[in-house]
């Protein structure tokens, strides 16, 4: 059993997806366990309340829970529970020892998807899991549908099939998610949605847990971007692997991001830096210094491709202004005051037929020229 033990956790302020960074609005104390493989379970309506309560929080498309598969029935039967089932391209499968066993699992060569290999996702016929509880565990990440048995007891009828679909929700214009992402002061924790409508604590690999993210997005080529202070990585949503990763430079803190499927802004102080999402890789970075440090950034498209923005929106303190820029140069197009006592914190750009509205105060811009 892990041992239990209370944290105080401080909780940063966030609004929406921008990750615009002010003073702890909370302290929290919340249980922390010596184990990261604790399994927390809830309710999406009760756990959806407690994460706003205790911390930024923000929901990722991504490949579904692994499936547990008993090999045995729980009276004893020999057969595979259950013996039919349909899984998301790339999730995991655990076969698990319950009852009756010596076991294996063995794929059918002839009624698997073609150029699939079964010695490569089977077990050798004559390896066995010979206690209860010892698991073997494999992803197929070719859609269709695998027939499987276990060669001991194949006579006697323990056989299942499994069908792979493509993923569930590895789009970034996907209607609902899978991961949610959950960032304190100082780690990260991911939970993500099971088949009985419950949060599981799982990991995304190419993540990192032990910092506080500051963003993260879905993006397109089914992947996802984290954002800490440091380092921009892009992931795989269906290998859950790093892809990319991009350091900031001069050690400096990263503390404004905003993104969209297909690029990223970030600030440091009046270090502005644009990365753009290519398929496996962050690419095309530029670097323009602002005359004062950013107090809020937007990049949400406006035009007619849906996954990016031509224009980018740079609030900035100091002087009180608010710049507009255009992407992929970061070049200035226009800059005006917002007011003598006026700091912009968050800004929203939308479009009203082809005319751009930036918002706390009103600016037109004709998208066309």
């Amino acid at each position: 059993m892990a041992s239990v033990t209370s944290a105080t956790v401080a909780i940063p302020s966030f609004t929406g997806l921008k990750s615009t960074i002010s003073k702890p609005s909370a302290v929290v104390r919340l249980p922390t366990t010596t184990s990261r493989n604790l399994t927390v379970k809830s309710s999406l309506k009760d756990f959806g309340v407690a994460v706003v309560a205790a911390a930024a929080s923000i929901a990722l498309a991504g490949n579904a829970m692994a499936i547990d598969v008993l090999l045995g029935s729980g009276d004893g039967a020999l057969a595979f529970v259950p013996n039919e089932f349909t899984i998301a391209k790339g999730e995991k499968i655990v076969f698990k020892n319950n009852a009756g066993f010596p076991h294996n699992v063995v794929f059918d060569e002839d009624e698997i998807p073609s150029g699939v290999e079964a010695s490569k996702i089977s077990m050798d016929e004559q390896d066995l899991l010979n206690a209860a509880g010892e698991t073997y565990e494999v992803a197929l990440t070719e859609p269709g549908t695998y027939s499987f048995y276990c060669a001991p007891h194949q006579g006697a009828g323990m056989v299942g099939k499994v069908t792979t679909c493509i993923s569930r929700a590895t789009a970034f214009d996907e209607a609902s998610d899978t991961f949610l992402v959950v960032s304190f002061i100082g780690e990260t924790r991911i939970f993500a949605v099971n088949r009985v409508d419950e949060l599981e604590e799982t990991e995304i690999k190419g993540f990192l847990s032990e910092v506080r993210t500051l963003f993260c997005h879905d993006a397109v080529h089914n992947q996802l971007v984290q954002v800490t202070s440091s380092s921009v990585r892009l992931v795989s949503s269906e290998t859950r692997e790093l892809l990319s990763n991009w350091d900031a430079p001069d050690g400096l803190n990263l503390n404004i991001v905003t993104a969209n499927a297909r690029q990223v802004l970030l600030a440091s102080k009046d270090n502005l830096f644009y990365l753009e999402v290519g398929d496996g890789e962050l690419k095309g970075m530029r670097r323009t210094q602002l005359d004062n440090p950013a107090s809020c950034l937007d990049i949400n498209p406006i035009g007619a491709d849906p996954s990016c923005s031509e224009l980018a929106l740079v609030g900035k303190w100091t002087d009180n202004s608010m710049e507009i820029r255009k992407l992929p140069d970061v070049t200035l197009v226009i800059k005006r005051k917002i007011g003598e006592n006026v700091n912009a914190r968050s800004v929203l750009l939308c479009a009203f037929q082809g005319v751009c509205s930036v918002e706390p105060f009103y600016i037109e811009i004709n998208l066309l020229t």
